[in-house]
């Protein structure tokens, strides 16, 4: 993937949390983003006690610990805001 030097670039990570902790796959996306030189900010879904030491701006969904993710209904979520 190559991106011009002049352009600018920014990225939302979503960040997955599981049992209080963030997922290392969500420190890996923020690496991706750093290389190419992204400006960033992260949504989370979770536990506002539980935020990630990150220190741009961060999106948060507080649910108090009672939320139940389930992939296949955000995948169809998705697919519905695509086809719009």
């Amino acid at each position: 993937m190559s991106i011009s030097r002049d352009a600018h670039v920014k990225a939302l990570l979503i960040f997955e949390s599981r049992q209080g902790s963030i997922l290392d796959s969500s420190y890996e996306l923020l690496s991706f983003a750093e290389r190419l030189g992204a400006e960033t900010a992260v949504f989370l879904v979770g536990d506002g006690a539980n935020l990630p030491r990150y220190g741009g701006r961060v999106y948060l969904a507080d649910v108090g610990g009672s939320f139940s993710f389930r992939l296949a209904l955000a995948r169809d979520a998705a697919e519905a805001c695509d086809s719009n």
